[in-house]
């Protein structure tokens, strides 16, 4: 083999190099998207999720993931931070139990008086995911 053609080789070798870095990322980005997906990713826990998903079963990098997701990488490394509402749940539940026939709507007007500062939304949130059970007539 001659310098010349030595050269050559390398040009090639280096010109192969170039096309196949785009075209592997696109492969690999395509066997993402082909990756099945239950339900809609729309909240931030789901992106997360699916970002973890593809991390894991792909390989791929947390930028990669991140962009097929569609998700923020400042939203997949932050978790939230919201205080536990450990006192209020037990103190709805308990109303919940000498109550039963009440609804969330109702259990958070006596919240109210007993001095609750939380909001509606919030009470009915955490009424939802207690699962409070409520009887019927």
């Amino acid at each position: 083999m001659t310098v010349s053609e030595a050269k050559r080789l390398k040009t090639l070798d280096d010109e192969n190099a170039k096309l196949m870095t785009p075209l592997a990322a696109q492969m690999l980005s395509l066997a993402a998207m082909k990756e099945p997906v239950s339900k809609k990713v729309a909240t931030p826990a789901l992106k997360r999720d699916a970002v973890a998903h593809l991390r894991f079963l792909l390989g791929l990098s947390e930028r990669w993931a991140c962009r097929i997701a569609g998700a923020d990488r400042k939203m997949v490394r932050c978790r939230a931070q919201r205080a536990p509402d450990t006192v209020l749940r037990a103190r709805l539940r308990d109303l919940a139990n000498a109550r039963r026939r009440f609804g969330d709507r109702r259990h958070f007007v006596l919240l109210c008086r007993e001095g609750e500062p939380s909001g509606i939304k919030r009470i009915c949130r955490l009424f939802r995911e207690e699962g409070v059970p409520l009887r019927k007539a």
